[in-house]
């Protein structure tokens, strides 16, 4: 009797053992399964982020429209002062052109002034388009101004730009200037 004992124990060790070796091998399956889906979904997310990436990247023809707008509205003199709104409309909205002339008053100040543009640099926003479609840009701009002569001085500068896609190009519907900036470099 004790023989039939012995041998019942090795055989439900045996079962206890094979169950445990099948559950081993199904919880492998299932977690390389997983691994796969994970991997999918990443793939899919990257394939996702990239696309949109291209979306909000900005078109070359944009980046161009939006400099040469801001070196148009930005780099004048006495000369210019004021006809350089005219030389933006279409481009820049009515909103827009107003503000920027009643900031300088309307008229062209009495001594000799040059702004000059030395570099601007557009960032796209992450933000999404608003229900008009205006799409957010960050404009960094660098100027030298000088008056009657004087040493230019550096001035950096921050904007915020909505710009619109319209049938024949683009508008700038926004403009929020965030003043000067005073870079400080560290070694």
């Amino acid at each position: 009797m004790k023989q039939y004992f012995i041998i019942g124990a090795l055989i439900l060790s045996n079962v206890i053992f094979l169950l445990l070796y099948i559950g081993a091998l199904s919880t492998d399956h299932q977690a390389s399964a997983n691994e796969k889906e994970e991997r999918e979904i990443t793939k899919g997310e990257k394939q996702g982020k990239t696309e949109k990436g291209s979306e909000e990247s900005l078109s070359q023809d944009k980046e161009k429209f939006i400099k040469d707008t801001f070196k148009t509205l930005f780099d004048y003199g006495n000369e210019d002062y004021l006809t350089r709104f005219e030389v933006v409309k279409g481009e820049v909205s009515k909103d827009v052109i107003q503000t920027l002339n009643g900031m300088g008053g309307g008229e062209v100040p009495k001594v000799k002034f040059q702004n000059n543009v030395k570099g601007i640099k557009v960032y796209v926003a992450s933000s999404p388009p608003d229900k008009e479609n205006t799409k957010d840009v960050l404009v960094y701009m660098t100027s030298s101004y000088e008056i009657e002569g004087s040493t230019p001085s550096e001035r950096h500068q921050l904007f915020r730009a909505g710009v619109k896609t319209k049938n024949d190009g683009y508008i700038i519907t926004a403009l929020e200037s965030y003043g000067y900036i005073q870079p400080v470099s560290q070694s």
